[in-house]
């Protein structure tokens, strides 16, 4: 057996994981690029030619480059060097591409947590953009340091995600690239400080908010660079479009555009995003997010934000964490902001599951049998159509299943829970209604009713 082989060459017991006896290849395969030739694949780089014919040099990226490059030095060995080597290779690359293929899928992961793609196609990254990547840090990986080779490949990713974005926003704009990686901190200094003034800013107030936050910054540029940043963000910000993160604020919304728009359209279009974010800022302040919850939606929305402020929470917790955490906040600010236009379940904002449940079922019912009195199920056909309804549903409030068996439960009093049922489970159940599941219904709740219940049975 492969593994056998390889535990034999490195003299360590079979008692690893499979993922363990992956890296440990892979590190028996550096250690021996350093004795036998001297190489480290840190610093180690080759030369390639572009697509368009241009020669460039660059580090290794997938293990089977590497190959041509050691031959040469392979077959200078003894005979029973090389074939301790070859053996050794043949092991790391099994492992490399075993690594690769179960960790690939991450990558789609981190770009979708990275921000909207799929509503932002300028700005979009997929998870072909991270794949060589992922490849680079399974190479570079060190576990001498102590740190899990999930959190590395999670941070390594994220720090990509920052790379690519900051090269295409350079482009763009036409900025050096150190620059292109603070374009969205800057954007947002910018929009905080026309909330606080409530007006646009003036180019001389613009480019000088500019100039001061990049004199603050490390790396160091000239004034006519800071000029040039400056000018160029002042002018790339009126491309911005609220349209991007519509789909997830307003479900009922219809993105296509009216054929006659007319010539006033771009002003319009400017005023609308101009709407657009104040009523973003004043649901956010109606949510009371702390500046890091502000700064993790506001990235998921792909949205000006505090970068700063993400980037140390992100020091702290891995993707998968900072997913579900971004999931449930814009939950309540889909809640939060649409909450006025509800005046039966817009006070589901400032609530609990345990504090809600009671009264959320009164004004159910209060709702249902104003509609249908003499109807004796009529609550029950509410709670019916409004989980049917979040069930079909492609927003954030979708929900599965056993969360639908959830939610009914929690929603219905217990002469309506399922014949045969336990009824003490039944209401342990009620009570232990998770924070992720009551942010779904108190956006589904405040969604349906702002629009007149559309999905209800007559």
């Amino acid at each position: 057996m492969p593994s056998k082989e390889s535990d034999l060459v490195s003299g360590v017991a079979d008692s690893r994981s499979e993922l363990e006896r992956h890296l440990h290849r892979m590190d028996v395969f550096k250690v021996s690029l350093r004795n036998s030739f001297g190489l480290d694949l840190r610093t180690l780089r080759h030369r390639t030619m572009t697509s368009v014919g241009i020669s460039q040099v660059k580090p290794f990226q997938y293990l089977p480059e590497l190959l041509p490059f050691l031959e040469p030095r392979v077959n200078v060995l003894g005979r029973s060097q090389r074939a301790a080597f070859e053996t050794i290779k043949e092991h790391a690359i099994e492992s490399f591409w075993k690594l690769y293929a179960d960790f690939l899928p991450l990558t789609t992961m981190v770009a979708k947590d990275s921000g909207l793609s799929q509503f932002n196609t300028e700005s979009s990254i997929d998870g072909d953009c991270l794949s060589v990547y992922l490849a680079r840090a399974i190479l570079l990986f060190d576990s001498s340091r102590g740190t899990k080779f999930i959190t590395y490949l999670d941070k390594c990713l994220r720090e990509a995600v920052k790379n690519i974005r900051g090269e295409r926003l350079a482009r763009q704009l036409s900025i050096p690239v150190s620059a292109g990686r603070m374009v969205h901190q800057i954007t947002w200094l910018l929009q905080q400080a026309e909330f606080e003034c409530r007006r646009r800013l003036s180019a001389a107030e613009s480019d000088g908010l500019v100039i001061a936050f990049l004199t603050e910054q490390r790396a160091r540029f000239s004034e006519a660079t800071m000029q040039r940043v400056a000018f160029a963000i002042r002018q790339g910000r009126t491309v911005q479009s609220i349209e991007r993160c519509r789909p997830w604020l307003d479900p009922a919304h219809d993105a296509r555009r009216p054929d006659n728009a007319g010539n006033d359209c771009y002003v319009e279009e400017a005023e609308e995003h101009e709407r657009q974010l104040h009523e973003i800022d004043e649901a956010i302040a109606r949510a009371r997010f702390t500046a890091s919850e502000r700064a993790i939606v506001l990235h998921r929305l792909d949205l000006p934000h505090d970068a700063n402020c993400l980037e140390q929470l992100s020091d702290k917790i891995t993707s998968a964490t900072l997913r579900k955490r971004s999931t449930r906040l814009l939950l309540r600010l889909v809640a939060a902001r649409f909450a006025p236009q509800a005046p039966h379940f817009g006070w589901l904002v400032e609530t609990s599951p345990a504090a809600a449940r009671q009264p959320l079922r009164q004004v159910i019912e209060a709702i249902a049998r104003r509609d249908h009195p003499t109807d004796s199920v009529a609550p029950q056909q509410f709670v019916s159509d409004l989980l049917n309804s979040m069930a079909i549903s492609d927003s954030i409030y979708r929900i599965t299943i056993s969360e639908r068996g959830h939610l009914e439960r929690y929603l219905l009093p217990d002469t309506a829970v399922a014949a045969g049922s336990d009824r003490s489970v039944a209401a342990s159940e009620r009570r232990r209604l998770s924070t992720l599941l009551f942010g779904k219904l108190k956006a589904a709740l405040i969604e349906q009713e702002r629009h007149g219940f559309p999905l209800r049975s007559d």
